[in-house]
């Protein structure tokens, strides 16, 4: 029970975060604009339409328990990502907003790296010890383990008759 909270803990979060961004794609490039982390701002725009999907997607994901370690991977790694991105900006002293949900204009802390980290713990959790219970990988992988000794045992009847 306890990966199960844990995995939907994390794809409540970036379901959240995702869903958030995803109809303001111009503000969240500025957002990411802001960070002023990548060598091109042309990399600025697909990003800031992927990244919410990608979040959304993998959220919902591991909230419905499909693809659980893929999901926990990637969302797990993004957390790191933001993380890295909070602190350098920090360290740089950039006074700008978090655009974690796109929501407010609150200055970045360091209280959002410590989130990010908590994030990051959880995914690795489920990527050590499964989806838990109520995930559709579960269900998928016994019906995966049943079905695959049946269709050996009747191709090994057919041959033998």
């Amino acid at each position: 029970m306890k990966q199960a909270l844990a995995r939907w803990i994390l794809g409540a979060v970036f379901l959240i975060a995702g869903a958030a961004k995803i109809p303001h794609p111009a503000d969240f490039a500025q957002s990411i604009s802001n960070y002023a982390l990548l060598p091109s701002t042309s990399l600025i725009p697909p990003l800031a339409i992927i990244l919410p999907w990608l979040e959304a997607t993998a959220g919902l994901f591991l909230l419905l328990g499909l693809l659980s370690s893929s999901s926990a991977l990637i969302l797990g790694a993004l957390s790191g990502t933001f993380g890295l991105a909070v602190v350098t900006a920090l360290a740089r002293g950039l006074n700008i907003s978090c655009a974690c949900f796109l929501i407010g204009n609150d200055p970045i802390g360091w209280f959002q790296p410590l989130v990010d980290v908590a994030l990051l713990g959880l995914a690795v959790y489920i990527l050590r010890h499964g989806p838990g219970a109520y995930a559709f990988d579960n269900r998928a992988t016994s019906q995966i383990l049943v079905a695959v000794p049946k269709a050996k045992a009747k191709r090994t009847r057919k041959k033998r008759t």
